[in-house]
């Protein structure tokens, strides 16, 4: 389970990868429940023989199935910690002018269209997570122009 903040559309999965990556704490953002019990039918339930011939308890006892559960926390650390959001890193914040200058000027030959710099240069906090430019050019739907 994936649980993200909510400027995050969970139902959108390159903004949920995005969470994933970007605020996850690989230690202190997983909780493990190893012997929740299985609902469903799918393939994701059997990780190994244990779990598909079911778990033997005492003798006599009908065997049980499970498969375990993971929740992922992908919010920010500051809605943990109630503390501020640290500044968005973005292009034209991270990079020297020289370097900023040398790929914007290949960008469309290598093949990407030409990022919306007014998004890149006054990103906030307050800035939903953006991939596509609000115009609509190119656009193909969430997360399928990859």
């Amino acid at each position: 389970v994936l649980v993200v903040g909510e400027d995050i559309d969970p139902e959108d999965p390159l903004a949920v990868s995005y969470a994933f990556a970007t605020r996850n704490h690989p230690e202190k953002g997983a909780w493990f429940f190893p012997d929740s019990k299985m609902y469903g039918l799918g393939p994701e339930g059997w990780h190994g023989s244990e779990d598909f011939h079911g778990r033997l308890g005492i003798p006599g006892q009908k065997a049980i199935g499970g498969s375990g559960l993971v929740i992922y926390s992908c919010v920010g650390i500051e809605e943990h910690t109630g503390h501020a959001k640290p500044d968005i890193l973005t292009f034209h914040r991270a990079w020297p002018k020289a370097v900023k200058e040398k790929v914007l000027a290949n960008w469309e030959r290598w093949g990407f269209r030409t990022p919306d710099p007014v998004l890149q240069k006054h990103a906030s906090q307050s800035t939903p997570w953006v991939y596509f430019n609000k115009t609509g050019e190119g656009e193909t739907g969430r997360g399928h122009n990859l």
